[in-house]
């Protein structure tokens, strides 16, 4: 039987996801609730119905495509009788999505397999992220096998929390981690992402020790994580790892409308970005231990 995923979108050419340009494979679901999260579309591993009314030409084609009797003239979906079909997401105007789709992996990986040109003359190579790659553990470590197999550099996006058997069978054949701290308070980490923060500080030991290369990144939220002893924690938790770099996220709004889309509720609305002091203040911090560190991301 073939092993399959499910994966809500793979995005070609990328190259802010690891060195060089790479194909990024986004597993659906993730075991954190972050406030902030950018891609709340991805925290289910269920298939979701994505709805743009910003987009709608008014064509009526939805309605008459949904036989379950969940869309109105209007536009509007009631979720309650929607079955997530994807009936209604023929819209030529893109007007309704359906994200999730079901991949075998040999199928993934030979998508993947397309660029190769690209990544031996960039240092690139494929990314596995989300949501979360181990939410999927089992599908997440096949694919980096079957892509290893084949000579390619390997990343993995990941908030690092599993179980141990499955970080570390994911660690097997991953040469980059780009690992999220968010949160070193384990009783704020389970408050503003829903989950204690203690196997994800576990993992990061395992990688730590398997010796692979480690990019802590850090999404920098005002008035959650951006405190001088959070940020002291998170840089000696990067230090501890032997952390080639640390990555400064700066939190912003652009995922915003990805929550109204599928009808979940952001809690952060108000939430601004953190000015230029801020960050250079946080930069200052991993600076100061003698951290290698980027705003962003990509360059010291």
């Amino acid at each position: 039987m073939a092993v399959m995923a499910r994966i809500s979108d793979v995005q070609r050419f990328s190259v802010h996801d690891g060195p060089g340009i790479r194909t990024v494979v986004f597993f659906k679901g993730c075991p954190l609730r972050c406030l902030w999260c950018q891609n709340p579309e991805t925290q289910s591993t269920e298939k979701q119905l994505a709805l743009y009314p910003d987009h709608c030409i008014g064509c009526g084609g939805c309605l008459y495509a949904c036989s379950h009797g969940a869309v109105d003239i209007a536009f509007s979906t009631d979720r309650a009788q929607c079955a997530v079909c994807g009936a209604c997401a023929v819209c030529v105007a893109d007007a309704r999505k359906i994200i999730g789709e079901d991949w075998e992996l040999a199928d993934l990986a030979a998508l993947c397999m397309r660029d190769r040109a690209f990544y031996e003359r960039t240092g690139g190579g494929v990314t596995l992220g989300g949501g979360e790659p181990l939410a999927q553990a089992g599908a997440a470590a096949a694919l980096l096998a079957l892509l290893k197999q084949e000579g390619l550099h390997t990343a993995v996006e990941t908030s690092g929390y599993s179980s141990k058997a499955d970080f570390a069978a994911l660690c097997e054949n991953t040469d980059l981690f780009l690992f999220d701290l968010k949160v070193m308070d384990a009783k704020k980490h389970e408050r503003f992402c829903g989950k204690p923060n203690g196997p994800i500080l576990a993992n990061l030991d395992v990688a730590a020790k398997a010796g692979k290369e480690i990019v802590i990144r850090i999404p920098l939220v005002p008035g959650i994580n951006d405190d001088g002893e959070n940020l002291r924690a998170t840089a000696r938790a990067a230090l501890r790892a032997r952390a080639a770099e640390v990555h400064i996220l700066p939190f912003h709004q652009a995922g915003r409308s990805k929550w109204k889309s599928i009808g979940m509720r952001y809690a952060l609305g108000e939430a601004g970005s953190p000015g230029e002091e801020s960050l250079l203040l946080a930069k200052r911090v991993f600076a100061n231990e003698g951290l290698p560190v980027s705003i962003g991301g990509g360059g010291k």
